[in-house]
């Protein structure tokens, strides 16, 4: 679809030049492309797969289909961004890891709107305390989530999950899907288009 409308958009302007006497590109509905809609897993399906992963990326699960973040984002929490306080749980994205060049550069999100602070249910906020108390160091910048040898875990995460996603049988779904998945279900207990804009930055 996007090379016809190239395509189009070339005769378009060779009409206009009059170096053509009309556009050939008269296909309908050929421009169009709807994507095929994302999978997305259910709430046990969630849960198996969380049972599926290595200890360490199990609170990783939770935190990628309830927050919303992405793994660049997620990757990138510090402890000081997470406010694990009781009925007011909420954590803060200010930076992004993001792979280039075959190392991991770290900076702000592309865009103001990826600067947020958004609240996270009880649930997740128990998992994350008991995951910093397992897997994390005790300084306030101390990474939230790392491998096994303290590296970044934009190195290991993909293959981990796409491991785990086919041994709970649904390997339709990719660990990007995760976002999509937590934002279903958001919309589906009634949260509002704005505020989904806002958790997904």
């Amino acid at each position: 679809a996007r090379s016809y409308r190239l395509l189009h958009a070339v005769f378009v302007t060779a009409e206009e030049d009059d170096l053509v006497a009309a556009n050939p590109c008269r296909i309908r509905g050929v421009a169009s492309h709807k994507p095929a809609e994302r999978p997305v897993l259910s709430i046990p399906e969630v849960l198996a797969l969380a049972g599926e992963v290595p200890p360490r990326y199990e609170a990783l699960v939770h935190l990628l289909v309830w927050s919303g973040v992405r793994i660049g984002e997620a990757s990138a929490l510090q402890r000081s961004d997470l406010g694990l306080t009781r009925g007011q749980a909420s954590l803060s994205v200010r930076e992004r890891v993001y792979p280039l060049k075959g190392v991991h550069d770290i900076d702000t999100p592309k865009s103001r709107a990826g600067v947020r602070t958004i609240a996270i249910p009880t649930m997740l906020a128990e998992q994350l305390e008991q995951h910093l108390d397992q897997f994390t160091g005790r300084e306030p910048s101390s990474m939230v989530f790392a491998t096994e040898n303290g590296g970044n875990i934009r190195t290991t995460y993909y293959q981990m999950l796409r491991r785990a996603l086919n041994r709970i049988g649904r390997p339709d779904v990719r660990p990007h899907d995760l976002r999509h998945t937590g934002m279903t279900l958001a919309a589906q207990a009634g949260a509002s288009l704005a505020e989904l804009k806002h958790r997904l930055g």
